[in-house]
């Protein structure tokens, strides 16, 4: 959607709107980089289930019921894709670590 309305903004001659995204496909990461977006948040998939499956695991090794010692809601930060380190978060998607 971010694209698209880079592609609505361009056409009404507005350049000096700053547009921003979330989930940091490539598309957007390579808008980024080429200064078509401004700045995009990766989601990360893996964090979000992979913490789920962690805590499960150390809910029952511990024999823990819910609202046990696994807090509720677990944080799993995605990082903000700016110019500066977009090429990287591009990267560790490539290579699936993120």
């Amino acid at each position: 959607m971010a694209l698209a309305a880079y592609e609505v903004i361009k056409a009404r001659g507005r350049t000096s709107i700053l547009i921003g995204g979330i989930d940091a496909m490539p598309p957007a990461l390579n808008a980024v980089l080429e200064g078509q977006m401004f700045v995009t948040v990766r989601n990360p998939a893996c964090l979000i289930h992979g913490s789920a499956v962690i805590a499960g695991v150390a809910a029952l090794q511990a024999g823990e019921k819910a609202g046990g010692r696994v807090p509720r809601r677990l944080v799993t930060d995605g990082p903000v894709a700016t110019f500066e380190n977009a090429a990287s978060v591009l990267w560790l998607q490539e290579q699936f670590l993120m």
